[in-house]
């Protein structure tokens, strides 16, 4: 099993962890679909922690990576006891904002809240061939 772990400070970071999770995807031989999958969720979790970040003061989060020939599996962690529900709307909704959790649960196996302590983290995960 492979294990990856990174601090995301800025957009640039964001764009790295996408680039993490490809290379990961490639070397494990996923479908390239689902390596476009696994990159956009990563992009959209990255992408929301950073502005809950960045609302609430704090510098950085973290984003882990744990893989198999047959799983990856991305984990996004960020200070706070605030959480969120996953809900899948059958809506499309046509506002701005707010349709990154639903994107995350279509392009990923599974998706999950979980609270650790003082942390809120986003678990993904991805089978191969699924």
């Amino acid at each position: 099993m492979k294990f990856i772990s990174k601090r995301i400070k800025t957009k640039e970071d964001i764009f790295s962890a996408m680039t993490v999770t490809e290379e990961l995807a490639n070397e494990q031989e996923f479908s390239i679909h689902d390596v476009i999958k696994m990159r956009l969720a990563t992009e959209e979790a990255c992408t929301n922690s950073y502005e809950y970040c960045r609302a609430k003061g704090m510098s950085y989060f973290l984003i882990k990576w744990s893989a198999t020939p047959s799983l990856i599996e991305i984990t996004v962690r960020q200070k706070g006891k605030a959480s969120f529900p996953l809900i899948e709307q059958a809506d499309v909704n046509t506002g701005l904002r707010g349709r990154g959790i639903a994107l995350m649960v279509h392009l990923m196996d599974k998706v999950e809240i979980r609270r650790r302590k003082n942390c809120v983290e986003l678990y993904m995960n991805k089978w191969k061939g699924e």
